[in-house]
């Protein structure tokens, strides 16, 4: 019998945006700002960095990355502005959204935790990305397994947007029956990491696009913070 299955071991729980599927995210950002800032402040320009984005803006809700995107830009984040900013970059991402594809290791990492019944449990605030993975994950080994697990972490609504990012890893592990300190949170995004270790989990940076030299470490969190040993996705985690 699985360990999924006796509520035994390490529950991993795993981000979506970025962590397993590769989405468009930081692209309709970038479109974004510029669409808008040649709206409002057409003499001035700016680009997000993919340091900024995982700093700022990855993993918050939408109208919290608008305000940082603004902020960015060196505009003040008035709530018109925030609100233009957010609704533009929905739009230009659900234009890009269906070309959604799971990252390679990704496809690897839940193929084998499906084939080893590893307890894996997924946590999102994005209202697109549960939706998104559900269409993808049919075409893996033991799709139907990994879908189940899916809709029970994120629960009846499919995300957690409404819900500060700590409270939703708890009601992730309360889903499966596991107390925090028995997870292991695996999140490309600096604020996944720290809500991670606010509730007890033992959380895992995915260093996607090597942000994190081993001489400086994380330079923008905890130095308690670990960081995958490569910028792939992998068993076993714990």
């Amino acid at each position: 019998m699985s360990r999924a299955a006796t509520g035994e071991g390490t529950l991993v729980v795993l981000d979506i945006d970025g962590t397993l599927l590769d989405t468009p995210h930081l692209p309709a950002w970038r479109r974004g700002l510029a669409r808008v800032l040649g709206d409002h402040a057409p003499d001035r320009s700016a680009e997000i960095s993919v340091e900024q984005y995982h700093r700022h803006v990855a993993g918050r809700p939408r109208q919290v990355g608008a305000a940082a995107a603004l902020g960015i830009a060196g505009l003040d984040p008035t709530p018109e502005l925030v609100e233009e900013l957010a609704v533009v970059k929905q739009e230009l991402f659900l234009e890009q959204a269906e070309e959604t594809v799971l990252f390679p290791d990704a496809r690897d990492f839940l193929d084998a935790a499906a084939r080893e019944g590893t307890p894996v449990a997924f946590c999102t605030a994005s209202r697109n990305a549960g939706e998104l993975l559900a269409k993808r994950l049919p075409g893996l080994d033991g799709g139907d397994w990994l879908l189940d697990r899916l809709h029970q972490s994120l629960g009846p609504h499919g995300h957690y947007g409404d819900v500060p990012r700590p409270e939703a890893l708890r009601r992730v592990a309360r889903a499966w029956n596991w107390s925090p300190d028995r997870c292991v949170l695996v999140d490309d995004a600096l604020s996944g990491v720290l809500a991670g270790q606010e509730v007890g989990m033992r959380p895992v940076l995915l260093d996607r696009f090597g942000l994190v030299s081993p001489r400086r470490g994380v330079p923008w969190s905890p130095p308690s913070t670990e960081v995958a040993d490569s910028r792939r996705l992998r068993l076993p985690v714990a």
